[in-house]
């Protein structure tokens, strides 16, 4: 999910983005299982994405979704990631 309002509906969770940013975690979703990083929303208005811890956490995160077994073999492996 991508931003506080996604979050809250996927994971029911409504605190600190630090929480749940750059981790992965398993949900059910409208009846299915699936694993779940959570994304910062990049709107204009909010600037948590370009400061600390926010921009530590949206890498982690981002590296967590390139890795992702799903995303690799829809999209492959990045070519510049040191193996896993």
């Amino acid at each position: 999910p991508v931003g506080a309002m996604a979050i809250e509906q996927v994971l029911g969770h409504r605190g600190p983005l630090v929480e749940v940013i750059g981790g992965e975690r398993r949900a059910r979703y409208h009846g299915v299982e699936a694993d779940v990083i959570c994304l910062p929303h990049p709107s204009g208005a909010s600037t948590w994405h370009r400061v600390e811890p926010g921009v530590r956490l949206l890498a982690a995160a981002l590296e967590r979704v390139a890795r992702h077994p799903a995303f690799v073999s829809v999209f492959g492996a990045r070519s510049d990631a040191p193996a896993a």
